[in-house]
């Protein structure tokens, strides 16, 4: 059985982007501290601050907070590891 769970307060979100390195800008765009550059999800799509919903673990996948996005990661990690 697989259990996702994850507290989106922005209190948590802002510590979990810190360790990773990342800002926000102005505009809610999450960028990375050092290039500056905007942070993709799994989707290849610029990801906000509002939208911001996990990393995978052990990684710097990005996914968004809504099922659709969640549903579309899982099913690419199931697939590479087949």
């Amino acid at each position: 059985m697989l259990t996702i769970t994850w507290d989106n307060t922005p209190q948590i979100k802002k510590y979990i982007l810190k360790l990773m390195g990342k800002a926000v800008r102005k505009d809610g765009v999450i960028i990375d501290v050092a290039s500056q550059q905007p942070v993709v999800d799994n989707d290849d799509q610029e990801l906000t601050f509002d939208t911001f919903g996990m990393v995978a673990k052990g990684s710097e996948i990005y996914v968004r907070e809504n099922i659709v996005s969640v549903a579309n990661f899982l099913t690419k990690r199931m697939q590479q590891s087949r």
